[in-house]
């Protein structure tokens, strides 16, 4: 039987691209950076950018899986490779993570020693 966390994560949400409805499915979706109106949203496949808000985007994406680590940059939990004080990986990719972050980052997150 699975979680409510696993059946989220199998959920997919549509975005407008090119005229087009596509499907994107949630955990795929690594990362997303807010530049005003707009949203970027960094794919396991590709860069998607939408014109919305932080607030309309994060209201849809599940809180178990997502975590806001900096006013600008939100993460999928699960695709964080490796962290230190101010900065995170996943892939290649270095984001910042804000000072007021930080340990609420570490509380979601599951780790061994201090």
């Amino acid at each position: 039987m699975e979680s409510d966390s696993d059946e989220l994560y199998e959920k997919e949400v549509f975005i407008r691209e090119s005229g087009w409805l596509k499907r994107l499915f949630i955990k795929d979706i690594q990362w997303i950076k807010v530049e005003g109106v707009y949203t970027h949203v960094y794919s396991n496949s590709k860069l998607h950018t939408l014109r919305c808000t932080s607030r309309d985007i994060f209201n849809k994406l599940p809180k178990s899986l997502f975590f806001q680590v900096h006013k600008s940059y939100f993460v999928n939990i699960f695709k964080i490779d490796a962290l230190k004080r101010y900065s995170l990986k996943i892939g290649n990719d270095v984001l910042p993570i804000g000072k007021t972050f930080y340990n609420k980052l570490l509380d979601k997150l599951p780790h061994l020693g201090g």
